[in-house]
């Protein structure tokens, strides 16, 4: 029909658009239309039956301003962006919708010969209000470094169209333009005075910010040395991601009531392989290995320090922990000619544990074999390192070879992993001593002790520092033996004793006044025999 209506569109309305399209429109959205039907979607798009074709007589020429939210959502639900679209959606000048009726009519009058049939008829209910905003001189100086003349402020700010209503020597106020819907406020003001005056006028000055932050914590010092000790023994550090498979953890073989069993599950995965926090360091690093190994690197030595996550009651956040662990694979040396091709074993990976443990101060503990709460570690070969309060400092061994099968790792791989809190309390605990170097030389006496093959060597040093004389500077581990002509079920361990004394050499005789009643008391205690 004749009438023309600006209405939202009804639930289910369909129009199509002067591309041929057919689009369905949702109530929110603001047409044009007849008296029956959509004609054009407002400000994006006009209908393919109010087009322009040969036969065309007459015309009807609407000129309008749509809000910019408005068209914006329009534009995106129907997915059709168009030049009508960008500008409305960038505010336009609401006050020449009847500059720009009269520019198009007077086009089609020049370019067709039309003729005016009728009167403009404006439909204008809420007339646009200026805003007025006020700009202080003072504040443009704080925000711009630099202090510009008020004059040339008021020269700049009549030359964006703002009507002034007031000028005094500190502040100007002015009304913004129509067409300006971006002035709202004074710092909109201030922007266009530092665009207009130049920016290269404004002297540049390098801004000044002091950066506080707090000094680490004692944690944060022992995690940074614990990576400066294990690189210098000859570790590589590897970062992974604290999230793991459930099969990872699996392959460890937790009993039901071990808490590393608790997973903490991701709600939203990137892939299965990332479903779960990680319950243990091993898990990541045995997987490491297990990546290494099949690009056929089989020398691997890595250590990381991460947090583990274990899972608590529903609706609470799960323990977090730090850990250390380390493992090694493969070779002792790197390929050198210079060294041999031994494969490393346990006592390699004891080292390091040990030479870390000295060397964050940690100078007495206590080693006993098995690990019933680690199962991923091969019967028989793995052992606790105790505190002197009894905590696990760490646990270390070699691993099974049916967990190794899980993570395709080829070989034997020894691991081991520790406690941040418990190093870090024990290390705390503990106080240096500076000891000046020896000024007098030492004297050492060797001595082979054969014992049941069940005696632990470490039974050996522990009974000899317990009833150590004065001058017994330490005793040290330097061979074991088995075979002919030691029986069956025994072992030879050879013992390096040194004597030292701070103020004096000490003379062979007064050295076997100190070493045979120990080495008596060593064979009585043990049941043991010198071997000659």
């Amino acid at each position: 029909g004749p009438a023309i209506e600006v209405r939202t569109a009804r639930n289910g309305e369909k129009i199509t658009t002067i591309d041929d399209v057919e689009r369905t429109l949702q109530p929110e959205m603001l047409v044009i239309a007849d008296a029956g039907k959509p004609v054009a979607v407002a400000g994006i798009m006009g209908g393919a039956a109010s087009g322009v074709t040969d036969r065309t007589s007459r015309i009807l020429l609407e000129s309008a301003w749509f809000a910019p939210g408005q068209v914006r959502r329009t534009a995106k639900a129907l997915k059709l962006p168009t030049e009508s679209s960008y500008r409305f959606e960038r505010g336009i000048d609401p006050e020449g919708v009847i500059t720009a009726l009269e520019r198009a009519v007077n086009l089609v009058q020049d370019i067709t010969g039309a003729t005016l049939s009728g009167p403009v008829i404006d439909i204008y209910p809420r007339p646009f209000t200026p805003v007025s905003i006020k700009l202080r001189t003072a504040r443009a100086g704080t925000v711009l470094g630099c202090n510009i003349k008020h004059h040339e402020i008021l020269h700049i700010l009549e030359s964006i169209g703002l009507k002034i209503t007031d000028s005094r020597h500190d502040s100007v106020i002015g009304l913004a333009p129509s067409f300006r819907p971006d002035l709202v406020e004074e710092i909109d003001l201030i922007e266009e005075v530092a665009r207009l005056h130049g920016y290269s006028n404004i002297p540049v000055r390098a801004p000044v910010a002091e950066i506080t932050t707090r000094p680490p914590d004692n944690a944060q010092i022992l995690l940074k040395k614990l990576k400066t000790i294990l690189t210098s023994l000859g570790m590589t550090e590897t970062i992974s991601y604290s999230f793991l498979s459930p099969r990872d953890i699996e392959a460890l073989c937790f009993g039901d009531t071990d808490p590393r069993k608790r997973m903490v599950r991701i709600r939203n995965p990137l892939s299965d392989d990332q479903a779960v926090m990680r319950t243990s360091l091993v898990a990541s690093l045995l997987k490491s290995i297990g990546r290494n190994h099949a690009q056929r690197n089989l020398d691997v030595r890595l250590f990381e320090t991460g947090t583990v996550f274990i899972a608590t009651e529903a609706g609470r956040l799960p323990v977090e922990e730090h850990r250390v662990a380390g493992a090694w694979t493969g070779s002792r040396h790197i390929e050198s000619w210079a060294w041999p091709e031994n494969k490393a074993d346990l006592f390699d990976l004891k080292g390091v544990v040990e030479g870390m443990l000295s060397s964050i101060g940690i100078s007495h503990w206590d080693i006993q074999l098995g690990t019933p709460e680690d199962p991923y570690f091969m019967p028989g070969a793995s052992a606790r390192i105790l505190g002197k309060d009894g905590a696990v400092l760490a646990v270390f061994g070699q691993v099974a070879p049916e967990v190794e099968k899980s993570y395709e790792i080829k070989g034997p791989v020894f691991v081991f992993d520790a406690s941040v809190q418990e190093l870090l309390q024990a290390s705390s605990s503990a106080r240096r001593k500076f000891q000046p170097l020896a000024r007098y030389p030492s004297v050492e006496r060797d001595i082979a002790v054969i014992v049941e093959d069940r005696v632990p060597a470490k039974d050996l040093l522990a009974f000899i520092y317990d009833k150590a004389p004065d001058f017994l500077e330490n005793v040290r581990i330097f061979d074991v033996y088995r075979g002919k002509p030691v029986p069956e079920g025994f072992k030879s361990v050879g013992l390096r004793f040194r004597y030292r004394a701070p103020d004096h050499t000490l003379s062979d005789s007064h050295v076997s006044e100190m070493h045979n009643p120990i080495t008596e008391s060593l064979l009585k205690s043990f049941n043991a025999t010198l071997r000659s």
